[in-house]
């Protein structure tokens, strides 16, 4: 590689590399303001693909107008403009949601706030690399000179920045030391592109007609009959659907899968890395095989797909991320393979930014007001399937034997997953029929008629978009910022259940004279009926606020000497508690109840200090954990809002996150005493099922007190041992805190 072709390359990785670092950093700060809504990556997502159309249409207009050598020194204006906001107070995004909440559609204010915040240098930086190359081509003055392997490039930079936040950024540094070592980076790209410019500068004499001829690993690509407009409306196609399709399946992995906080890291990063194969040097096109493997992986999919969770998680992982990578390939391999000549790059890069736009904008902000549940996700992998280029499978490819070995490679695979049961333990023979059948239908099509496999694939996802329930009715469908919920009746419609995803957020049994007995999480025999059995000694606990509403089942244990504060963040949950036609025990409880809406946090600290006896934190038995009501200083606040001897409730059941040496570590970093429950009500107990249906479940709660005989009973049940600490760096504050720390080993 030359000198001039390394500079570049750097340069365009160094920007992508912080381009794609500032996101999972305003994601950190963003996250723990809003519940850990997998909502809130979508709206970045976004923000982000905006601030690239924003970025490439200044490019484009720019280079048109004035030339890449005119605009240069404005350009470099533009970055030193940045320099006066910097070190990048990222802590401002999370401050501005603290501020006041969002009434309304907070995803329109998430999206301005982060344009008033970070618009400026995103944009800037996004700019720089279509102007990078531009550059590049008056630099080397060839007319030969292929300049998007600097595309490849800064997507590696990009791949790289999304690898080193989750493994090496987040667990060092805090917030405010990572925004300074970024304000270095963002200096040390100055210093590039500056060198980059004098560059172009010594290369002055040549002149931009030279190159507006097209690359010659795109010259066989771009023949033929089809207008400009039709090739931009199909470059925009091809960018949308990716882009829309990487949100939808983060929503629906973190949601319906597995929900791991940071976990969008991962399809992001298949995402870039698409990018970063098509456009390497020497690639011309995406090879059979990969167009093969579409439909193949689509078929795979199909059946899980309609099958609901029963596979298990790594399996599930496994076959979405691989159907999207593959579809990354096929779509981005179009692109690649019809780039257009280096004098249209910034009509390119344009179209590709207001495609990738479009797609992000309708899963983070159209479909949350379109749809009532999250069926973005399905009906756009049918979009893909539709639009699948069937023109690039040859006639020569699709030959019989490689059908044959294909239809045989799939029956393996379909054998394999039901060994393992990813179809359910005991599936039925007639639910198995359509969608196995339908994919080995698929697999033919894509090698008979590759046009046709894709309605096959549309008419199974629509016919098989509504499998009955065993002995369930959903009587409520709703979504919000904060998630999809729904309410089902079952066991023969004596319980109403409260679900997200997989996740259950409690239940009632609805026999008139039973509806007030606390079930699930909650049960008199948990350690939180416990620690009410124990406040109840002397009415201690006159004043509970419960950080968290649920379906309400907490008020289940009110007393009419006692005051219940709800503190709940999401508006349709308060409406669902509300209607005591799905859930009852807010109206049927003796206590006096008040909700309050907005984040806990904030609107705790405008309690008077000593207002509560007992404050229950619920806000963890999802998967997804707003880290901010777990720091040092949330830990400094409940204190000055508990009476003297008030007790702290944490309920940390999760599936994959270890909350309890966090809490110890906090509690010793503050010199509390903590106490840890463990209840498990056995599989086997006949008292915990009714009419099949589960309605006590196994939970996990943290007691916390400035001392130990404020514990009362409790410290001598022997269902209560002393919490683990971690080390003190595990002591999360809200400068600092590392979900990987808290990750379970397996």
């Amino acid at each position: 590689m030359r000198p001039v072709e390394l500079l570049f390359a750097v340069a365009s990785g160094l920007g992508a590399f912080l381009t794609f670092l500032i996101q999972p950093m305003a994601g950190k700060a963003l996250l723990p303001a809003f519940g850990g809504a997998p909502a809130v990556w979508a709206v970045c997502l976004a923000f982000f693909q905006t601030a690239l159309l924003a970025g490439y249409g200044y490019a484009h207009l720019g280079i048109a107008g004035a030339g890449p050598q005119k605009l240069a020194p404005v350009h470099l204006l533009l970055l030193l403009g940045v320099v006066p906001l910097l070190p990048l107070d990222i802590s401002r995004l999370q401050a501005a949601v603290e501020a006041g909440g969002f009434p309304g559609r907070p995803e329109w204010a998430l999206l301005f706030r982060l344009f008033r915040t970070l618009g400026l240098p995103c944009i800037v930086l996004a700019a720089t690399a279509p102007l990078l190359q531009g550059w590049f081509l008056v630099a080397r003055g060839d007319s030969s000179t292929d300049p998007y392997p600097l595309y490849s490039a800064s997507n590696i930079g990009s791949f790289a920045a999304l690898l080193a936040y989750p493994f090496v950024v987040e667990p060092a540094f805090s917030l405010a030391a990572q925004a300074r070592w970024w304000s270095l980076g963002y200096l040390l790209f100055i210093l590039s592109v500056f060198a980059c410019m004098l560059a172009m500068a010594a290369a002055s004499t040549r002149t931009m007609r030279e190159v507006g001829r097209r690359c010659p690993e795109a010259e066989e690509h771009v023949r033929g009959e089809e207008t400009e407009a039709c090739r931009g409306w199909m470059w925009f196609i091809w960018s949308a659907v990716p882009a829309s399709l990487l949100a939808g399946v983060t929503t629906h992995i973190t949601t319906d899968v597995a929900p791991l906080p940071l976990f969008w890291v991962v399809p992001l990063a298949a995402y870039l890395l698409s990018f970063v194969i098509v456009f390497a040097p020497g690639v011309r096109q995406v090879s059979w095989p990969v167009f093969v493997g579409m439909p193949v992986a689509y078929a795979v999919l199909l059946p899980l797909l309609l099958q609901g969770g029963a596979a298990s998680i790594p399996i599930q992982l496994v076959v979405h991320l691989s159907a999207f990578f593959i579809t990354c390939l096929v779509f981005h391999g179009m692109l690649a393979s019809t780039r257009p000549p280096a004098g249209r790059l910034t009509t390119f890069y344009l179209t590709l930014a207001a495609g990738g736009a479009a797609g992000g904008l309708f899963n983070g902000i159209a479909a949350p007001c379109l749809f009532s549940d999250i069926i973005e996700y399905s009906l756009m992998l049918v979009v893909a399937a539709l639009l699948f280029p069937a023109s690039r499978l040859r006639s020569e490819e699709r030959t019989f034997p490689r059908a044959v070995f294909i239809s045989a490679g799939l029956t393996i695979v379909y054998v394999l997953l039901h060994k393992i049961g990813a179809f359910g333990v005991a599936p039925s023979a007639s639910r198995l029929f359509m969608p196995l059948a339908s994919g080995f239908v698929m697999t033919v099509m894509a090698l008979w008629q590759p046009s046709f496999w894709g309605v096959v694939f549309a008419v199974s996802i629509i016919g098989g978009a509504a499998p009955t329930l065993h002995d369930q009715t959903v009587i409520l469908r709703e979504r919000s910022f904060y998630g999809a919920f729904q309410v089902v009746e079952t066991g023969r419609g004596r319980f109403h259940l409260l679900q997200h995803g997989n996740i259950h957020h409690g239940g009632q049994l609805r026999e008139v004279g039973r509806r007030n007995v606390p079930l699930f999480y909650y049960s008199r025999e948990s350690p939180v009926g416990k620690v009410f059995r124990e406040m109840t000694i002397g009415r201690r606990a006159g004043r509970v606020a419960v950080v968290g509403l649920g379906t309400g089942g907490i008020a289940a244990y009110g007393r009419p000497w006692q005051r219940f504060v709800f503190y709940e963040i999401d508006p349709l949950i308060i409406r669902i508690a509300q209607n005591p036609d799905l859930f009852s025990f807010l109206r049927d409880t003796a206590a006096r109840t008040l909700i309050v809406a907005g984040d806990a946090r904030v609107n705790l600290a405008k309690a008077p200090d000593g207002a509560y006896d007992l404050i229950i934190l619920d806000a963890y038995s999802s998967d997804a954990i707003p880290m901010h009501l777990l720091t040092c200083e949330a830990i400094d606040l409940y204190r000055r809002k508990l009476s003297p001897s008030g007790l702290l409730l944490f309920h940390i059941s999760n599936r994959y996150l270890d909350l309890e040496p966090v809490l110890g570590a906090v509690a010793a970093c503050k010199q509390l005493v903590a106490m840890t429950a463990l209840h498990d009500p056995g599989d086997e107990e006949a008292l915990h099922y009714e009419s099949d249906v589960r309605y006590v479940f196994g939970s996990k709660w943290v007691l916390i007190a400035s001392k130990k005989e404020h514990f009362g009973q409790l410290a001598r049940d022997s269902a209560w041992r002393a919490t683990k600490a971690g080390p003190s760096g595990l002591a999360w504050t809200d400068n600092f805190s590392s979900i990987w720390q808290a990750y379970r080993t397996p």
